[in-house]
């Protein structure tokens, strides 16, 4: 499987779960742990501008649907609440 078609798997399902959730998977579940590797993965290539920003994009954007229900805006790169 192409890299890009797996990257966009993964997006769909963690999208799906944070939809349904409103926040990431926990990690103590190992059913959805995989997902959060995954986003745990993202953001340290993020932090090492090693990530296409088509694809950061699309990680702000769960990043924001997650962030929604609890009221506060939290950086993606550092999972820190954001000053803005």
């Amino acid at each position: 499987m192409k890299n890009a078609l797996r990257w966009q798997q993964n997006y769909d399902l963690l999208k799906a779960y944070i939809a349904e959730h409103h926040q990431l998977p926990d990690k103590k579940k190992v059913e959805n742990r995989g997902l959060l590797n995954w986003w745990k993965y993202n953001k340290k290539l993020i932090k090492q501008g090693r990530l296409p920003h088509e694809q950061l994009l699309m990680l702000q954007q769960l990043n924001e649907m997650r962030t929604k229900s609890n009221g506060s805006l939290v950086d993606i790169a550092s999972s820190e609440p954001s000053l803005t």
